[in-house]
């Protein structure tokens, strides 16, 4: 029981449980290998199934045999009944998770929000895996029903339907009692599953509890069903379809979906850590059979009412009032499809045959002449005024470049290695616990983000304070050095020594983690005092007398006494709020830690929060706004290629080059990316999630990135003019960097600046600065690319529709500014200001120019390095950044050779 005491209140009684250290650790290390298993799951969910889905819809794309209207209707509504009304739904729960510093119409605001842009992302993923799956299945099976016309006037009524909705109710009981049944007899056999993992109690606190079991159970059942069973199977059939070993392959890949699909499902806290793969061999594989035999209307049926039954069970168990209400709405949307054949049946009195025609291989596309080819966009001759000068001004857009771009940081330069500061890291501990380094593992980070305490001091004292304050009560940029152990138990792993380092070789702070349950001295509050009093003279040069005592806090373990003393420092701290605290924590008779920092008050804090809040909502808009036109601009691309309007060279070239260079990112990441390991967790474990999560990263955003550079090859004719084409956009992007440069020097900043410091800790630093811009230049390209062509589609090459175009475009402008909000009318000018900026040197520039758009994203990324190298936050950003100018100057150089010699197709 914990009792809280606020003044001369009591103000708090909790009762709770006391969970020891060691069996955190223990159940920890045991969900890990749940999640290793899931993560090889996640590689046949995401990658062999998404890539499998993707090429299939490529070539029913290409042979125009899509059926996309409804795929789309059914996707967008399942995604936004489970992904945005089940939140709006459980808001009696959300509130349980409420800050109070934020408004409560600022906290509904950032909820549907998410709500809404996750609806719109999955429902992309939904429409995209059912129009793949019910193509796939139409082209496999002919004698399946088409899934687009299962309830129809004709269909609706027929014993075929009525067969396969009836089977897929049928087979519903039988796999919950092969699920029941499995539960019982591996519990005799010490198998554990606690029931959490099927039904959630707290839908009986939602809005309208019955609503989620059905609109989750719908996700779950058509989206599963459809990537899971669909694509694969109707896949093999299709690949192997002249194949004399077609059986065996089918009977492989069905096996295999099982394994996959089970394995996708094993983070679920059961144990032994397969056993989700092993419930889920016997049903899931009979219910491929089914798939293979009737298709995906009685699997649906089976997946979606297996899962109402789970999820809806507190609605049968529970006695509150009007409970039954919700009973009946169950019923009701569960036997939906059953409910439909009945209606059908009544209306045409009569069972009936399905006819042929309603089936998949009856199916035929709709006739149309042979494709025309896009008319041509007539442009009018360019300004050669307008070209003429763009040279003499990327000259001025140097100058102004030069003169109005602070490059100043407001943290030191980095003057330690990894190396050194490992060595000051490591001498530190050994001196301060007397440990032996070659027994541990030494990870590395480095933390370069402004935190709070550095917002707080740098608005409440300004500039002169700030300056004061870092690497006394503020932690400057600092290197982060770790000494783990990787093997033996998971108690044992739980000792660590780590130290903080600043970027000039100071030791800011050491701290020795020690397991709950290791013996220790039980100190008096005297006899601890005195080992603090020791740590403020030797570490913080202060006498106790001379500090203000802010709180002692014993706490008692069940094998020593831990202490935390904290004191506030009025002589070296001067403002009038916050405080400059330091903090000394003793378990038994160690000193463990120490730090400094500065102490927030709560109401600037609440406050703080609550307009971030507020911001960040417009912020996301921001942040996402980029990532779905680049993503817009792979699905174009797609279609683009079907349409053999696209360069496989480009793509090959940029696809295949990603991937190397994100597993060469990879590599030189790897100090950073190890630094974060859990210690509760088998290190195989770690490393093998780890891995997967970046393959997967890298086969998608290589692939994605790739489709963009293959599809700016025949977007619009390019317009060479003469030998100084490729200059004058080098000009325009200078250009435009000179006043960008004029206009954020009107920014009011309300944090400080940092550079990047993460290249340091990089195995070949020199080579991280150097290549870490690449995909941020492909995207940028592809941003403009996108933007650009939609406006000189939709508006024929600036000849219609300008006003209603321009002003979106203008929008466009002021949502990408909205990423970095900090100040409402800065961000609207800004915004302003870019918006009409893209609009400008689209008319007067890129409209006769497509040709130039990598080069004007290479200018802005080669000049973003020039200014990490004037700073020099690292020594590497000299060399790194010459080799990065390199880089992003040579891949321009040959994207727009490869787009101005690209044979045109259309």
């Amino acid at each position: 029981m914990r009792l809280t005491v606020s003044g001369d209140k009591l103000t708090a009684v909790n009762h709770y449980v006391k969970i020891p250290e060691e069996f955190y650790l223990r159940y920890s290390e045991m969900r890990s290998r749940n999640d290793t298993i899931a993560s090889f799951g996640s590689i046949g969910l995401i990658v062999i199934y998404g890539i499998g889905g993707v090429t299939g819809l490529f070539f029913l794309l290409r042979r125009r045999r899509i059926i996309w209207k409804k795929a789309v209707i059914w996707g967008f509504l399942i995604a936004l009944g489970s992904v945005f009304l089940v939140p709006l739904n459980d808001l009696p729960l959300s509130w349980f998770g409420y800050n109070t510093s934020t408004s409560a119409s600022t906290f509904i605001g950032n909820l549907v929000l998410a709500g809404l842009l996750g609806a719109v992302g999955l429902g992309a993923v939904f429409s995209i895996t059912f129009i793949a799956a019910e193509g796939m299945d139409r082209e496999a099976f002919p004698n399946h029903v088409q899934l687009w016309k299962a309830w129809g006037n004709r269909s609706g009524g027929s014993l075929s339907l009525l067969g396969q909705t009836s089977a897929g109710y049928l087979f519903a009981a039988v796999i919950v009692g092969i699920d029941v049944l499995f539960y019982v007899v591996t519990k005799r056999f010490g198998w554990w599953s606690p029931a959490g993992n099927l039904s959630d109690p707290n839908i009986l606190a939602s809005h309208v509890p019955w609503f989620n079991s059905i609109s989750i159970s719908l996700q779950a059942g058509f989206w599963e069903e459809a990537l899971c069973r669909a694509i694969p199977l109707a896949g093999i059939v299709i690949i192997t379809r002249k194949s004399k070993y077609r059986n065996f392959w089918i009977i492989l890949v069905l096996l295999l979906q099982t394994v996959i699909f089970g394995a996708g499902h094993a983070n679920y806290p059961q144990q032994p850590s397969y056993a989700r793969v092993l419930e889920m061999i016997i049903p899931f594989a009979v219910i491929g059979l089914i798939y293979l035999g009737y298709g995906l209307i009685p699997v649906i049926i089976a997946h979606f009412a297996v899962d109402v039954f789970w999820f809806s069970l507190p609605l049968w168990a529970a006695g509150s009032p009007g409970i039954w209400i919700d009973r009946i709405m169950v019923l009701l949307f569960l036997f939906i499809p059953l409910w439909l054949v009945l209606y059908y049946l009544v209306k045409n009195k009569k069972w009936t045959n399905l006819p042929d025609e309603l089936r998949n291989g009856a199916w035929r596309p709709k006739l149309a002449g042979k494709e025309k080819a896009p008319a041509k966009i007539p442009i009018k001759p360019e300004s050669r005024t307008f070209i003429q000068a763009l040279i003499p001004a990327g000259i001025a857009g140097i100058a102004l470049w030069i003169i109005f771009t602070p490059f100043t940081s407001d943290a030191p330069d980095l003057r330690v290695s990894r190396e050194d500061a490992i060595e000051i890291a490591v001498t530190a501990l050994e001196e301060e616990f007397e440990i032996n380094p070659e027994e541990w593992r030494i990870l590395t980070g480095i933390t370069d983000q402004v935190s709070l305490q550095h917002r707080f001091i740098w608005l409440e004292g300004g500039r002169d304070n700030y300056e004061e304050y870092l690497g006394t009560f503020l932690n400057p940029p600092s290197w982060l050095v770790r000494l783990v152990k990787t093997t033996g138990e998971v108690e044992e792993r739980t000792e660590e020594y780590s130290s903080v380092v600043d970027v000039e070789g100071n030791v800011l702070n050491v701290y020795h983690r020690i397991p709950e349950k290791r013996e220790g001295a039980v100190l008096e509050q005297e006899e601890a005092q005195s080992l603090t009093d020791s740590v403020l003279l030797d570490i913080f040069k202060m006498e106790r007398n001379d500090l203000k005592e802010i709180s002692v806090t014993p706490e008692q373990l069940e094998n020593r006494r831990n202490w935390t003393f904290v004191y506030a420092d009025t002589l070296n701290y001067t403002l009038d709020q916050g405080q400059g605290r330091y903090r000394v924590s003793i378990h038994g008779d160690e000193v463990v830690s120490y730090a400094s920092f500065v102490h927030i008050p709560e109401e600037w804090e609440r406050n703080y929060n609550d307009l971030q809040s507020r911001r960040n909502i417009i912020r996301t808009v921001g942040t996402v706004f980029p990532i779905a036109v680049v993503i817009l601009g792979i699905i174009l691309g797609i279609i683009r290629w079907t349409r053999k309007r696209f360069s496989i060279r480009l793509f090959l070239f940029f696809s295949i080059g990603l991937f190397l260079l994100f597993i060469l990112n990879s590599y030189l990441s790897w100090h950073t990316l190890m630094y974060d390991y859990q210690t509760s967790l088998p290190l195989r474990n770690f490393i093998t999630m780890l891995i997967i999560s970046l393959f997967i990263g890298a086969i998608f955003s290589s692939a994605g990135l790739g489709i963009i550079g293959g599809m700016s090859a025949n977007l619009v004719q390019p317009l060479v003019t003469d030998k100084y084409n490729r200059l004058r956009a080098i000009g325009l992007g200078i250009l435009l960097m000179g006043l960008l440069a004029i206009f954020s020097r009107f920014e009011v900043k309300s944090a400080p600046f940092w550079g990047s410091y993460q290249a340091a800790n990089s195995i070949i630093p020199i080579l991280d600065t150097g290549i870490g811009d690449i995909q941020k230049l492909i995207a940028i390209t592809g941003f403009l690319y996108v933007i650009c062509f939609g406006l000189h589609t939709f508006t024929k090459g600036w000849s219609e529709s300008r006003i209603p175009f321009g002003i979106l475009t203008v929008l466009t402008g002021i949502v990408l500014q909205a990423s970095s909000l900090e100040n409402y009318l800065f961000w609207l000018v800004s915004g302003l200001f870019l918006g009409l900026m893209m609009l400008g040197i689209y008319i007067l520039y890129i409209r006769y120019h497509f040709e130039w758009i990598p080069v004007i994203a290479a200018v802005f990324i080669i000049f973003g390095i020039l200014e990490d190298i004037i700073i020099s936050s690292v020594p590497s950003a000299t060399g790194g950044g010459i080799l990065g100018i390199l880089f992003a100057g040579l891949l321009s150089w040959w994207w727009y050779s490869g787009i101005v010699t690209q044979p045109r197709t259309e």
